[in-house]
Protein backbone atom coordinates (compact mmCIF):
# COMPACT_ATOMS: atom_id res chain seq x y z
CA UNK A 1 0.00 0.00 0.00
CA UNK A 2 1.20 3.20 -0.56
CA UNK A 3 0.18 6.68 1.15
CA UNK A 4 0.75 9.78 -1.25
CA UNK A 5 1.12 13.69 0.11
CA UNK A 6 0.24 16.52 -1.21
CA UNK A 7 -0.33 19.93 0.28
CA UNK A 8 1.40 23.28 0.02
CA UNK A 9 4.43 24.63 2.08
CA UNK A 10 3.94 24.73 5.75
CA UNK A 11 0.85 22.43 5.86
CA UNK A 12 2.20 19.77 7.96
CA UNK A 13 3.27 16.89 5.19
CA UNK A 14 6.30 15.91 6.58
CA UNK A 15 5.19 16.01 9.71
CA UNK A 16 2.79 13.10 8.59
CA UNK A 17 5.14 11.60 6.18
CA UNK A 18 7.31 11.18 9.57
CA UNK A 19 4.23 9.96 12.31
CA UNK A 20 3.52 7.29 9.20
CA UNK A 21 7.17 6.12 8.71
CA UNK A 22 7.01 5.78 12.77
CA UNK A 23 4.20 3.04 11.99
CA UNK A 24 6.34 1.29 9.67
CA UNK A 25 5.89 2.88 6.19
CA UNK A 26 9.31 3.15 4.36
CA UNK A 27 9.64 6.52 2.63
CA UNK A 28 10.00 7.29 -0.76
CA UNK A 29 11.90 9.78 -1.31
CA UNK A 30 10.04 11.72 -4.94
CA UNK A 31 12.72 13.68 -7.37
CA UNK A 32 12.31 17.79 -7.86
CA UNK A 33 9.66 18.50 -10.85
CA UNK A 34 12.13 20.66 -12.38
CA UNK A 35 14.94 17.31 -12.54
CA UNK A 36 14.51 14.64 -15.32
CA UNK A 37 14.39 11.81 -12.36
CA UNK A 38 12.47 8.99 -12.62
CA UNK A 39 9.97 8.46 -10.14
CA UNK A 40 11.25 5.53 -7.58
CA UNK A 41 8.91 2.77 -8.35
CA UNK A 42 12.12 0.32 -9.21
CA UNK A 43 12.34 0.28 -5.06
CA UNK A 44 8.54 -0.56 -4.39
CA UNK A 45 7.88 -4.03 -3.09
CA UNK A 46 4.43 -5.89 -2.69
CA UNK A 47 6.10 -6.80 0.82
CA UNK A 48 6.02 -3.43 2.13
CA UNK A 49 3.93 -0.15 2.42
CA UNK A 50 4.92 2.83 1.70
CA UNK A 51 4.58 7.01 2.36
CA UNK A 52 5.27 9.66 -0.30
CA UNK A 53 5.64 12.87 0.36
CA UNK A 54 4.74 15.99 -2.12
CA UNK A 55 3.11 14.61 -4.91
CA UNK A 56 3.21 17.32 -7.62
CA UNK A 57 1.19 16.12 -10.98
CA UNK A 58 -1.56 13.76 -11.45
CA UNK A 59 0.65 11.16 -13.66
CA UNK A 60 2.69 10.75 -10.80
CA UNK A 61 -0.54 9.26 -8.45
CA UNK A 62 -0.82 7.24 -11.90
CA UNK A 63 2.25 5.73 -12.20
CA UNK A 64 2.23 5.35 -8.29
CA UNK A 65 -1.25 3.04 -8.77
CA UNK A 66 -0.06 0.42 -11.12
CA UNK A 67 2.18 -0.42 -8.50
CA UNK A 68 0.12 -0.92 -5.77
CA UNK A 69 -3.06 0.07 -3.59
CA UNK A 70 -2.77 3.87 -3.10
CA UNK A 71 -4.44 6.77 -0.63
CA UNK A 72 -4.08 10.01 -1.89
CA UNK A 73 -3.95 12.38 1.28
CA UNK A 74 -4.28 16.20 1.34
CA UNK A 75 -2.97 17.83 4.18
CA UNK A 76 -4.31 21.27 4.80
CA UNK A 77 -3.93 24.43 7.25
CA UNK A 78 -5.25 28.04 7.64
CA UNK A 79 -3.06 29.98 5.31
CA UNK A 80 -2.42 32.04 8.39
CA UNK A 81 -0.58 29.20 10.71
CA UNK A 82 1.41 27.87 7.62
CA UNK A 83 2.77 31.33 7.38
CA UNK A 84 3.51 31.09 10.84
CA UNK A 85 5.03 27.55 10.90
CA UNK A 86 7.34 28.77 7.58
CA UNK A 87 8.95 32.11 9.34
CA UNK A 88 9.69 29.66 12.35
CA UNK A 89 11.56 27.09 9.96
CA UNK A 90 13.24 30.15 8.49
CA UNK A 91 13.96 31.58 11.93
CA UNK A 92 16.04 27.99 13.13
CA UNK A 93 17.69 27.79 9.70
CA UNK A 94 18.93 30.92 10.03
CA UNK A 95 19.92 30.60 13.59
CA UNK A 96 18.77 34.47 14.60
CA UNK A 97 15.48 36.75 14.87
CA UNK A 98 14.21 37.59 11.36
CA UNK A 99 13.18 41.58 11.43
CA UNK A 100 9.73 42.99 10.60
CA UNK A 101 10.93 43.65 6.69
CA UNK A 102 12.48 40.47 6.44
CA UNK A 103 9.55 38.45 7.60
CA UNK A 104 6.84 40.35 5.53
CA UNK A 105 8.96 40.25 2.45
CA UNK A 106 9.19 36.31 2.94
CA UNK A 107 5.42 36.13 3.15
CA UNK A 108 5.41 37.78 -0.26
CA UNK A 109 7.50 35.60 -1.79
CA UNK A 110 5.53 32.58 -0.31
CA UNK A 111 2.11 33.51 -1.16
CA UNK A 112 3.53 34.88 -4.56
CA UNK A 113 5.16 31.08 -5.37
CA UNK A 114 1.82 29.53 -4.12
CA UNK A 115 -0.27 30.96 -6.28
CA UNK A 116 1.86 29.44 -8.81
CA UNK A 117 1.74 26.02 -6.95
CA UNK A 118 -1.99 26.19 -6.57
CA UNK A 119 -2.24 26.38 -10.30
CA UNK A 120 -0.09 23.62 -11.04
CA UNK A 121 -1.19 21.17 -7.59
CA UNK A 122 -5.32 21.94 -8.47
CA UNK A 123 -5.84 18.67 -9.91
CA UNK A 124 -3.82 16.57 -7.46
CA UNK A 125 -5.65 18.30 -4.59
CA UNK A 126 -9.12 17.30 -6.45
CA UNK A 127 -8.05 13.74 -6.58
CA UNK A 128 -7.58 13.44 -2.97
CA UNK A 129 -9.45 11.13 -1.38
CA UNK A 130 -8.77 12.06 2.33
CA UNK A 131 -8.34 15.95 3.35
CA UNK A 132 -6.84 16.19 6.99
CA UNK A 133 -7.14 20.07 8.28
CA UNK A 134 -3.64 20.52 10.29
CA UNK A 135 -4.99 23.32 12.02
CA UNK A 136 -4.54 22.11 15.69
CA UNK A 137 -1.60 20.78 17.96
CA UNK A 138 0.57 17.42 17.20
CA UNK A 139 -1.49 15.12 19.37
CA UNK A 140 -4.53 16.34 17.70
CA UNK A 141 -2.67 15.91 13.98
CA UNK A 142 -1.75 12.63 15.03
CA UNK A 143 -5.31 11.42 16.63
CA UNK A 144 -6.50 12.28 13.17
CA UNK A 145 -3.88 10.38 11.08
CA UNK A 146 -5.01 7.25 13.84
CA UNK A 147 -8.52 7.47 12.51
CA UNK A 148 -7.31 7.55 8.84
CA UNK A 149 -4.95 4.74 8.99
CA UNK A 150 -8.14 2.64 10.77
CA UNK A 151 -10.51 3.60 8.27
CA UNK A 152 -7.99 2.99 5.54
CA UNK A 153 -7.32 -0.72 7.10
CA UNK A 154 -11.40 -1.76 6.50
CA UNK A 155 -10.41 -1.39 2.44
CA UNK A 156 -6.68 -2.29 2.01
CA UNK A 157 -4.53 -4.98 4.02
CA UNK A 158 -1.73 -3.65 5.63
CA UNK A 159 1.22 -5.50 4.60
CA UNK A 160 4.22 -6.00 6.81
CA UNK A 161 7.43 -7.12 5.67
CA UNK A 162 9.00 -10.70 5.01
CA UNK A 163 11.53 -12.23 7.81
CA UNK A 164 14.58 -11.48 4.38
CA UNK A 165 12.71 -8.06 3.80
CA UNK A 166 13.04 -6.77 7.32
CA UNK A 167 16.45 -8.33 8.35
CA UNK A 168 18.12 -6.77 5.09
CA UNK A 169 16.62 -3.51 6.21
CA UNK A 170 17.80 -3.68 9.37
CA UNK A 171 20.96 -4.27 7.31
CA UNK A 172 21.72 -1.21 5.68
CA UNK A 173 20.95 0.86 8.59
CA UNK A 174 24.00 -1.12 10.61
CA UNK A 175 25.75 -0.32 6.73
CA UNK A 176 25.63 2.97 7.82
CA UNK A 177 27.93 2.41 10.40
CA UNK A 178 30.58 1.13 8.79
CA UNK A 179 33.77 3.96 9.23
CA UNK A 180 36.00 2.93 6.16
CA UNK A 181 36.43 5.26 3.55
CA UNK A 182 36.25 2.93 0.72
CA UNK A 183 33.15 0.44 1.41
CA UNK A 184 29.97 0.70 3.29
CA UNK A 185 28.92 -2.78 3.61
CA UNK A 186 26.88 -3.98 6.91
CA UNK A 187 25.67 -7.73 8.06
CA UNK A 188 23.95 -9.50 10.10
CA UNK A 189 23.43 -13.08 11.69
CA UNK A 190 20.54 -14.36 12.74
CA UNK A 191 19.18 -17.63 14.05
CA UNK A 192 15.59 -18.73 14.62
CA UNK A 193 14.60 -14.79 13.79
CA UNK A 194 16.73 -13.57 16.23
CA UNK A 195 19.39 -11.12 15.54
CA UNK A 196 23.00 -12.64 17.33
CA UNK A 197 25.40 -10.15 15.91
CA UNK A 198 26.05 -7.48 13.02
CA UNK A 199 29.34 -6.26 11.14
CA UNK A 200 30.42 -3.28 9.40
CA UNK A 201 33.87 -2.89 7.88
CA UNK A 202 36.20 -1.23 10.20
CA UNK A 203 39.71 -1.25 11.07
CA UNK A 204 40.61 -3.87 14.34
CA UNK A 205 39.78 -2.99 17.81
CA UNK A 206 41.97 -0.55 20.04
CA UNK A 207 42.91 0.44 16.24
CA UNK A 208 42.24 3.58 14.78
CA UNK A 209 39.73 3.92 12.47
CA UNK A 210 39.67 4.03 8.96
CA UNK A 211 38.11 7.03 8.52
CA UNK A 212 40.91 8.53 11.25
CA UNK A 213 43.61 7.06 8.92
CA UNK A 214 43.57 3.66 10.58
CA UNK A 215 43.70 1.95 7.27
CA UNK A 216 46.96 2.83 5.23
CA UNK A 217 45.49 0.62 1.82
CA UNK A 218 42.06 2.81 2.02
CA UNK A 219 43.49 6.29 2.55
CA UNK A 220 46.39 6.06 0.62
CA UNK A 221 45.16 6.57 -3.12
CA UNK A 222 47.45 4.72 -5.95
CA UNK A 223 50.18 3.42 -3.46
CA UNK A 224 50.23 -0.41 -2.55
CA UNK A 225 49.21 -0.50 0.70
CA UNK A 226 48.26 -3.10 3.21
CA UNK A 227 44.47 -2.57 3.91
CA UNK A 228 43.44 -3.10 7.90
CA UNK A 229 40.10 -3.45 7.48
CA UNK A 230 37.92 -6.19 8.15
CA UNK A 231 34.97 -6.57 6.08
CA UNK A 232 31.34 -6.56 7.68
CA UNK A 233 30.48 -10.69 6.83
CA UNK A 234 33.97 -11.16 8.59
CA UNK A 235 33.23 -8.80 11.38
CA UNK A 236 29.75 -10.55 11.88
CA UNK A 237 31.85 -13.90 12.45
CA UNK A 238 34.42 -12.34 14.88
CA UNK A 239 31.68 -10.40 16.86
CA UNK A 240 29.92 -13.84 17.69
CA UNK A 241 33.71 -15.33 18.41
CA UNK A 242 34.11 -12.57 20.78
CA UNK A 243 30.89 -12.55 22.68
CA UNK A 244 30.66 -16.60 22.85
CA UNK A 245 28.17 -17.08 20.15
CA UNK A 246 27.31 -20.03 18.49
CA UNK A 247 27.58 -19.43 14.52
CA UNK A 248 25.90 -23.38 13.40
CA UNK A 249 23.52 -22.94 11.66
CA UNK A 250 22.78 -19.43 11.41
CA UNK A 251 22.28 -17.18 8.78
CA UNK A 252 24.24 -13.98 7.11
CA UNK A 253 22.71 -10.83 5.54
CA UNK A 254 24.79 -8.75 3.98
CA UNK A 255 24.38 -5.47 1.73
CA UNK A 256 27.03 -6.71 -0.40
CA UNK A 257 28.50 -10.45 -1.46
CA UNK A 258 31.17 -11.66 0.40
CA UNK A 259 34.61 -11.99 -1.25
CA UNK A 260 36.94 -15.53 -1.57
CA UNK A 261 38.11 -14.98 1.81
CA UNK A 262 34.81 -13.75 3.85
CA UNK A 263 33.37 -16.88 1.93
CA UNK A 264 35.66 -19.01 3.61
CA UNK A 265 35.24 -17.72 6.74
CA UNK A 266 31.62 -17.63 6.16
CA UNK A 267 31.61 -21.83 5.69
CA UNK A 268 34.50 -22.41 8.24
CA UNK A 269 31.77 -20.71 10.72
CA UNK A 270 29.01 -22.91 9.76
CA UNK A 271 26.20 -20.56 8.49
CA UNK A 272 23.41 -22.22 6.39
CA UNK A 273 21.97 -19.65 4.24
CA UNK A 274 23.30 -16.43 2.71
CA UNK A 275 20.73 -13.57 1.75
CA UNK A 276 22.32 -11.30 -0.22
CA UNK A 277 22.22 -7.94 -2.46
CA UNK A 278 21.50 -9.67 -5.75
CA UNK A 279 23.14 -6.04 -7.68
CA UNK A 280 26.24 -7.48 -6.36
CA UNK A 281 26.29 -10.87 -7.91
CA UNK A 282 28.54 -13.65 -5.86
CA UNK A 283 32.14 -14.45 -8.18
CA UNK A 284 32.51 -18.22 -9.65
CA UNK A 285 34.85 -19.06 -6.98
CA UNK A 286 32.92 -17.74 -4.62
CA UNK A 287 29.69 -19.58 -5.65
CA UNK A 288 30.68 -22.97 -6.62
CA UNK A 289 32.43 -22.82 -2.71
CA UNK A 290 29.33 -22.06 -1.29
CA UNK A 291 27.24 -24.56 -3.30
CA UNK A 292 29.34 -27.37 -2.81
CA UNK A 293 29.43 -26.80 0.98
CA UNK A 294 25.43 -26.55 1.12
CA UNK A 295 24.93 -22.95 1.70
CA UNK A 296 21.85 -21.95 0.57
CA UNK A 297 22.24 -18.97 -1.56
CA UNK A 298 18.84 -16.05 -1.62
CA UNK A 299 19.64 -12.96 -3.87
CA UNK A 300 17.79 -10.05 -2.90
CA UNK A 301 16.60 -7.10 -4.40
CA UNK A 302 17.48 -3.91 -2.11
CA UNK A 303 15.15 -1.06 -1.07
Amino acid sequence: MIIAITGLKGSGKTTVAQYLQKKGFTYLTIPHFLTDEELPTHKISSEMNYVVESITDVEQIDVFREKDDLVLVRVDAPAELRLERLIEQQKQQLGKETSYDEVLAFERNILEDEELVKQQLTPVFKAAQIIIKNESDLDTLQQKLERMLADTSKKFTFKKPSDDSFFMEITQVIAKRSRCVKRKVGALLVKQKRILTIGFDDTPRHIKHCNENGCPGCNKEGLQMQCLCNHAEENVIIQAAYHGVSTQDTTVYTTDSPCLRCTQILINAGIKELVFNEESPLNEMTYALLKEANVSLKPRKMA
